[in-house]
């Protein structure tokens, strides 16, 4: 059993929770102009947008999964990326990411990464994450080894192979669990770790660990 086998369900984990959130921050969007806040702090945003604009052409496509209020994707399009594409299951994410970039080309649309039926027309250059797996790691009364292996069924059918990137930004797992996961699942093609980025670390009873483990995969034939 691995570390990550030891999380139990959270209302963090569950559709619902994620709905009336984000109705309450459309609601408060609509009245106040209040933008939402930024998932894991301003760090790991700017690491994404500087990691992706170093490296990344203007015109590949990049998919932010769970993308929640699409401020990740907001700030790449003002770097004149053109093909945005943010995925979510909560209908009120995306009612609300709509509303707030409804002058930019960013595509969103509402999808459950773990149905199967989900296939995208086209394969993406990035697929982020930022937090994501966590939440599909504490959903309530599911079998997460299988919703796991869903998740990096569609990470697969729909990365780019070879020299796609994947990044991963986690609150719960470390840097060896998120790698250990991936090797478990991942039955297309070979991902491997070629930048981690840093975080804030700290030390409790003896043991020092980092606030939020942030990885770029990239895929090889």
């Amino acid at each position: 059993m691995n570390n990550y086998d030891d999380f139990s369900g959270s209302i963090l984990g569950t559709k619902q929770y994620w709905e009336d959130y984000y109705n309450h921050e459309l609601k408060n969007f609509v009245e106040f102009g209040d933008r939402g806040e930024t998932w894991f702090g301003k760090l790991p945003t700017k690491q994404i947008i500087t990691w992706i604009v170093d490296n990344i052409p203007r015109n590949d496509r990049i998919c932010d999964i769970g993308c929640g209020n699409g401020l990740v994707l907001g700030e790449l399009s003002k770097y004149q990326y053109s093909n945005l594409y943010g995925l979510d299951y909560s209908s009120k994410s995306i009612e609300f990411c709509e509303n707030l970039f409804k002058n930019q080309k960013i595509h969103f649309e509402k999808v459950d990464i773990l149905e199967d039926g989900y296939l995208s027309k086209q394969k993406f250059n990035v697929i982020l994450d930022k937090g994501t797996f966590d939440a599909i790691s504490l959903m309530p009364d599911s079998d997460a080894n299988l919703n796991r292996s869903k998740y990096v069924t569609f990470l697969m059918r729909h990365l780019q192979v070879p020299d796609g990137y994947f990044i991963i930004f986690s609150c719960n797992f470390t840097r060896d669990e998120i790698i250990t996961f991936i090797q478990e699942h991942h039955h297309l093609g070979e991902l491997r770790v070629i930048q981690e980025f840093e975080s804030p670390r700290f030390s409790f009873g003896g043991q020092s660990g980092q606030q939020v483990t942030g990885l770029v995969f990239q895929s090889k034939i």
